[in-house]
């Protein structure tokens, strides 16, 4: 069986593979951005259920933005305490230690490697 032959002019090839390729990154980056909120939210959630919870004020205070195409997680109110929960700190009078609330590095590490999946996924097509 003979293979088909055709003529295509240079320019058309590249504008054809070009038109390809910005559907494709186009797709891409709509994957990512899905994938960038799907994963925020989990971490906020995340975050809100494994927070210290003495009053249950810094549990509910966490949150996130999106800001220049960037989502950012946060504690809105209390983002002073996020660093002391996590990491322990000296007692106020300076004789001994309060000890850790760690909470924020598990819950981030689930978010990066669900990000990452996801992202692999819409790179690989799926």
């Amino acid at each position: 069986m003979a293979a088909s032959r055709q003529r295509i002019k240079t320019t058309d090839l590249y504008k054809s593979i070009g038109m390809i390729l910005d559907e494709y990154a186009n797709g891409v980056e709509k994957g990512v951005n899905k994938q960038a909120s799907k994963a925020s939210k989990t971490l906020v959630d995340d975050l809100k259920k494994d927070s210290p919870n003495r009053t249950g004020e810094y549990a509910k205070s966490w949150g996130r933005i999106h800001e220049g195409g960037v989502y950012i997680v946060r504690n809105a109110k209390h983002w002073r305490l996020t660093h002391l929960l996590e990491n322990g700190h000296r007692k106020p009078n300076g004789k001994g230690m309060v000890r850790a609330y760690p909470h924020i590095a598990s819950a981030a590490k689930k978010a990066i490697q669900m990000f990452e999946d996801g992202v692999q996924k819409v790179i690989k097509g799926g």
